[in-house]
């Protein structure tokens, strides 16, 4: 098997290559489906300003909030918090699948070391916010790049149980703040799927709080 097609370790590769022709004192990733709010703009620009005479900070670290289903639910159980901001020329390199970053003398992340610094800035990670039959597509393609293996979007949906992305929204952590502005049209024309329930009163929610942690 091309080692490549494992564990998403093409979307590292490929980011590299990126980051290979950034010319700049810093890099700043923002994948396809990521959003940065313009209130977080000025916040992340004193960050640079003041971590950039520090040569052992190799990396800044955003919050990231990941909708599901909708633009109001955010799922608190996947990772809070990314490098998005990397100091470059310094041999920095992605991790297997291109969700951080590893100084090239060390294995751990960047954003669980001492060379990153937290950044009270938002990563807006969209990507699970789609049309049913879009999002199929998106799964069958993840996983030939992370298990090397091409599924039919019929099995996709057997495996993944893909209607459970949309029934859970009533149990995910309600979003209350803005969007950033490029994504008002969006936002506008996507409805909500939340029931409006309490989730404090599902049961659902104590058990996949159980299963994964009270998260928020």
């Amino acid at each position: 098997m091309n080692p490549s097609g494992k564990d998403g370790r093409i979307f590292g590769i490929q980011q590299d290559i990126a980051l290979s022709h950034c010319t700049g004192d810093w890099a700043f990733l923002v994948q396809g489906d990521e959003v940065i709010h313009e209130k977080d703009f000025s916040v992340i620009r004193a960050a640079l300003d003041h971590y950039s005479p520090d040569p052992e900070v190799l990396g800044l670290v955003l919050q990231v909030l990941h909708f599901k289903g909708d633009y109001w639910s955010i799922n608190p159980w996947m990772y809070w918090n990314a490098t998005r901001i990397i100091r470059n020329h310094c041999g920095t390199r992605s991790t297997t699948d291109g969700c951080d970053f590893r100084a090239v003398e060390h294995e751990q992340m960047i954003k669980s070391g001492e060379e990153g610094r937290l950044v009270k800035a938002r990563v807006f990670h969209c990507g699970w916010v789609k049309n049913p039959q879009i999002l199929k597509r998106k799964l069958a393609y993840q996983h030939s790049r992370h298990d090397g293996e091409v599924l039919s979007l019929k099995e996709i949906e057997r495996r993944t149980t893909l209607l459970a992305q949309f029934r859970n929204c009533d149990i995910l952590k309600t979003f209350r703040d803005t969007h950033p502005q490029v994504m008002e049209p969006r936002v506008r024309g996507m409805g909500s799927l939340r029931t409006g329930r309490n989730r404090w009163l599902n049961r659902r929610f104590y058990r996949e709080s159980l299963r994964h942690g009270l998260k928020g």
